[in-house]
């Protein structure tokens, strides 16, 4: 067992491929979320986990890239319509 478990050519992979098959392939980025969300919530400021998500940006993209593409299009279209309900809604409200 010990032989072919690959502890002796790459030990990273080795250690996290129990991790990887019980998270579908998903370790990293669940690890990266948790890690994200702790630092939110000790320090209540959303300056560090902004930090956190941009430093692991080339990481994700270069292990999910169609999963990190379809989420950036999500969320690209989520801040084009808060902006634009920001600009049309609430500040035309404000004009009242």
């Amino acid at each position: 067992m010990w032989q072919n478990c690959g502890f002796g050519k790459d030990y990273i992979q080795a250690s996290l491929g129990p991790w990887e098959w019980v998270t579908g392939g998903w370790f990293s980025m669940i690890f990266v979320c948790i890690l994200i969300g702790i630092t939110y919530l000790k320090y209540h400021k959303a300056s560090y986990p902004l930090i956190i998500g941009t430093v692991f940006l080339p990481i994700s993209f270069s292990l999910f890239p169609q999963t990190f593409l379809i989420w950036a299009i999500i969320m690209v279209g989520m801040f084009i319509g808060i902006i634009m309900w920001y600009v049309l809604i609430s500040q035309a409200n404000e004009m009242d």
